[in-house]
This record gives C-alpha cells, structure tokens and sequence, in this order.
C-alpha cells in the first residue's frame, strides 16, 4: 500500500464515513475488540505490572478475571479476583491489605461512573479502572485499522511489542555487545517491533525514522508500552551523525543501509556516532539482484554495488534508489575504519522477490582501541 493510499484511509477514518467509524465506533468498542484479540491477557498482565507494588485485586466478574489471567500468572499471588458489581460494597479491611484495586468493570452510564468517583474518594489513588489500563493500547488497534503494519493483527504483533518474540538476532548481538544499561541509536523503527526488542534487553533508545506513518506507529508503541527510555526522531537517516545527534553506546541499523542514496556517507555517520555499529540488511550476489555490478568509489577504495530500486510502501526509503553491497566490501568499510568485525549472521535468502538480493548479513563493528 503506498502514501496515498494509507492517506485516503486516514482521511476516511477522520471523515466520519461509515466504514471506518460506524455508530458503535467507541473507546468501549475498541476496548471490547482489545479483549477479544487472544493475546489479551498478556496485554492486561502487561498492564497490571505498571501498576504500584502488592497483589492486583481485580474486582468484577470472577469466572471472566480468571480467564484473563495467562498461565505463568495463575500460580502465584500477582493477581486476585473477586465477584463484585456496581452497588456492591468493598471490603475495607480486605483492600487495605492488597496493592492496587481494579475494578474489572467497564462503566458505561453515570451511575457507574459515580459509583468509581465514590470509591476513589475512599481509597484513593489505589483504583484503576480497566478502562485506562487499556485505552493506550487501543492507539495501536486504531492505527492497524488506517495504515499499513507488518504485523496485521494484534495477535501477531502484540508479541514483539511484549518482548515474546525478538523481530532482529537481539541474543546474537547481546552475545557480543551486552545491552542492558547502553545508548542506543536505531534507524528506521518502522512499527516500532526491533525498538521493542532492544527495550526487552536493557537498553535507552534514539529512533531515527523519516516516514510520518512509521512515526505514529513507533510512538504509539512506545505511549502503549510505558517505555521509558525510548524518544522517536523525525529525520532522515543521512542527517543524523554526531554533530546532531552526539554519541551513543551503540549504533544500530537493520535492514536499513541499502535505502541510502549515499551509502559511504550514511555508514560513515554511524562510525561518528559510536565505536559499537551493529549493521544488518541484503547484499547483492552475483545472481541477485539479476543486474549488472556497478563499481563506487570512496576515499580511494572501489566498492562493488548493484542498485536497489525503491518502492512506495511504509518499508521503503525516502530515495528512488538505493544500493546493495557485497557483503565482503560491506564489511571492509568498517575494517579500513580501523573497526573489527564480528559477524553475528551470514545467511543466504531463502526465497529470493524480484529485485532483492541474495545474502542477509549481521555484524557488529568494533572500533579497535
């Protein structure tokens, strides 16, 4: 799906036409739809985690609470569930003994809400209703409803966000670089999946992404997500080197160099930016792309390419053409650079689209002390 097709959607979302926003189109109906999506216990666990210290006592009906509740949690004393409706009174002494208070209802009239008013004036800040635990979740159904995801579903996505699923070789990588604690730039989020992943093992992350539509995804992640330490960056990849952006730990790059219009100059940002490059994405082969190699030339050295055309879709660059490298001249950038080299992964495409390069390679760019 390209640009303006994504923006047609939008305006059709925004517009109040019946397609995408029907009379039912509430924030109760995309709660209700969140509920129904199978990896919602692990939504609301994630959730409830956020929440103060001490046993989450979820109140409202019993029988549904448990099923909400994954597996791993069913045996310990996280969660605790009691039957209770609207007019029901709590126990006082039993809720001071417990952390939070949920009430596992969602109110839908002025009565109800009143009676949440009443138990807030009782308890305090302890009350958390289901609503606000998941309305930030429901940014991210929303948006899977108007632009275009890898993911398409909740179900497929909601895993990488949870750190269930790792969308990049994060163990390979945290093998030889350790992340837990570091600085990490990374270039093109797209729906936010590897900044998930990097969050997952430890690390502080500056995103760097120039389409608006793989903003808005990753920002929303990050809102959903509660992470702390992730800022998304509008900008376009050639711009970000350290005069603008200083330095980090770690400059992380994943299917991402090939977009470049101007790859030495976009490679040689990331040397600027860290002495720890992580750089992942295809390289041509004699056989694919099916196009003649082209010769580049940089600070001396020759640099055997082909060209890489760019399409119209949230996972393509910001330029008409881009360039795969060998990945043997791909490695000896970095090498001439005085960086070691320690590839993590170095695999052949296994099914090969028109236009796309043979290898994937991963390594980790270490600049000799």
């Amino acid at each position: 799906m390209n640009i303006t097709a994504n923006l047609s959607r939008l305006r059709s979302a925004f517009s109040g036409k019946k397609e995408h926003r029907g009379e039912n189109d509430n924030a109760q109906t995309r709660i209700e739809e969140l509920m129904a999506a199978q990896i919602f216990p692990h939504i609301l666990d994630h959730a409830l985690s956020r929440l103060p210290a001490g046993t989450r006592w979820l109140l409202g009906d019993k029988a549904g609470i448990g099923a909400w509740i994954p597996q791993p949690r069913r045996d310990t004393q996280a969660w605790q569930a009691s039957e209770w409706n609207w007019t029901d009174a709590i126990d006082s002494q039993a809720a001071l003994e417990a952390g939070p208070l949920v009430i596992g209802r969602i109110a839908t009239t002025a009565g109800e809400w009143n009676a949440l008013a009443g138990l807030k004036q009782k308890f305090g800040p302890r009350i958390f209703t289901l609503t606000e635990l998941l309305l930030p979740f429901t940014q991210i159904s929303i948006l899977q409803k108007v632009l275009s995801y890898f993911f398409k579903t909740l179900d497929e996505l909601m895993p990488y966000y949870l750190g269930q699923k790792d969308f990049a070789p994060f163990e390979g990588l945290n093998a030889v670089f350790p992340l837990a604690g570091r600085s990490v730039i990374e270039f093109g989020p797209l729906d936010g999946c590897q900044t998930a992943g990097l969050v997952k093992w430890g690390a502080r992350v500056d995103c760097i992404e120039a389409r608006g539509d793989n903003v808005a995804k990753t920002r929303a992640a990050a809102n959903a997500m509660g992470w702390p330490h992730v800022r998304v960056f509008m900008d376009d990849f050639h711009n970000a080197d350290a005069v603008k952006y200083g330095r980090y730990d770690l400059a992380f790059a994943h299917g991402v160099y090939y977009h470049s219009v101007a790859p030495f100059l976009f490679l040689e940002n990331l040397t600027t930016l860290a002495d720890h490059v992580f750089l992942g994405g295809f390289c041509a082969t004699d056989g694919n792309p099916a196009t003649p190699w082209l010769t580049l030339q940089d600070g001396g050295a020759e640099y055997r390419v082909k060209t890489y055309d760019e399409g119209n879709s949230f996972v393509s660059g910001m330029n008409r053409v881009g360039y795969f490298l060998h990945k043997d001249d791909l490695m000896a950038f970095f090498a001439r650079r005085g960086f070691e080299i320690t590839v993590i992964s170095d695999k052949p495409v296994k099914k090969v689209r028109r236009g796309q390069a043979g290898v994937y390679l991963r390594f980790l760019a270490r600049r000799k002390r």
